[in-house]
């Protein structure tokens, strides 16, 4: 796993296409090496580890990603940012909230689809800030979707705050209905009954018939 991990690390820091290389065998699981595996055969005393070694190789690789996720070619940034999705190291939520703010949407939409794996404050602050001022509709949407599955905690916790804040407001005042929709499903799957004030309120105010019904329909299915 040592040796593995630095020339994992040399590769991704030598060229994008060794890093799509790299890339590829950790998002498999290093299946395609066809190694002896969680299972090993029969009369194999030393199965290979592959979560430890995945993990190994992944974490060694998170600096040469994280700079990937500011290259020039639009493919590259979205491979490295699509990598660093599931990890949880400081310099990897740094990369993620700075795609998120992607000149491309393809970049930010692949940023977009890892968010809630780990509650950073940074990467929520910027969904949050996505979903406020995003030009196209489909992207607020995305990200009313993503707040969605950021873990809830205490009602004075400040990202809680934050998150339910922005949520309320794309729910009320979103000039897209596809948003606004999105934002109320968010909002009833993070707060159960707590939910039910906002819900009332589109229930009896938004321009959409469809959303008023829906409002209406999401209020009767809390227990």
């Amino acid at each position: 796993a040592g040796p593995l991990a630095r020339a994992s690390r040399a590769a991704v820091a030598t060229s994008p296409e060794r890093a799509r290389i790299v890339a590829e065998l950790i998002q498999s699981r290093f299946d395609t090496l066809m190694l002896p595996g969680r299972t090993g055969s029969a009369g194999q005393a030393r199965p290979v580890d592959l979560d430890a070694l995945v993990e190994q190789v992944a974490a060694a690789t998170v600096s040469g990603f994280a700079a990937l996720a500011r290259h020039p070619s639009v493919d590259v940034r979205t491979r490295a940012v699509e990598l660093l999705a599931g990890r949880p190291e400081a310099e990897a939520q740094r990369a993620m909230a700075e795609a998120l703010r992607d000149t491309d949407t393809n970049v930010a939409k692949a940023a977009l689809a890892s968010v809630g794996r780990h509650r950073d404050a940074q990467t929520i602050k910027a969904v949050a800030a996505l979903l406020q001022h995003a030009d196209g509709w489909s992207l607020r949407a995305r990200a009313a979707r993503a707040l969605g599955r950021v873990g809830r905690a205490s009602p004075a916790d400040e990202t809680t705050q934050l998150v339910d804040g922005a949520l309320d407001r794309a729910a009320l005042q979103d000039d897209y209905a596809l948003v606004r929709e999105a934002a109320l499903r968010s909002i009833a799957s993070r707060r159960g009954g707590e939910a039910k004030p906002i819900l009332v309120r589109v229930a009896q105010s938004d321009g959409e018939p469809r959303l008023r019904a829906l409002a209406r329909q999401l209020v009767d299915e809390m227990p």
